[in-house]
């Protein structure tokens, strides 16, 4: 559940897959950059499915971003997609408009903590 206090980015997340690669420290700032080039499409197609009202089409989309989300440590983003995923599984319809703006939030705030990643040599 997504509170006032679940932090943008888990930089211990992102400094733990760090250790995990060694010295490779071309693939973190890889995944952030296909993050970053890909979030706004797969925002937009979570939009279509709220607007649409496909509850189905919001959890497959919603799962798939919480995902991506989890592995570079964005721990709001990830639960406001988890909120969302589950008020779709729920039959939640009132909720997602609300969810939805709750991720675009957390991506409009995770983008400037990513960019500013860097590894730890």
């Amino acid at each position: 559940m997504m509170t006032p206090r679940t932090a943008v980015i888990d930089l211990a997340e992102l400094d733990a897959l760090q250790r995990e690669l060694g010295d490779d420290h071309e693939s973190i700032p890889a995944m952030i950059g296909m993050f970053v080039a890909d979030a706004p499409a797969h925002l937009a197609g979570l939009a279509a499915a709220v607007q649409a009202e496909d509850p189905d089409a919001i959890r497959q989309a919603a799962h798939r971003l919480k995902g991506a989300t989890r592995v570079l440590g964005l721990a709001a983003m990830s639960a406001a997609c988890q909120e969302l995923e589950d008020s779709a599984r729920a039959g939640r319809g009132a909720g997602l408009q609300h969810g939805l703006e709750a991720v675009q939030e957390a991506l409009a705030a995770a983008l400037p903590a990513l960019q500013g990643w860097r590894p730890q040599r």
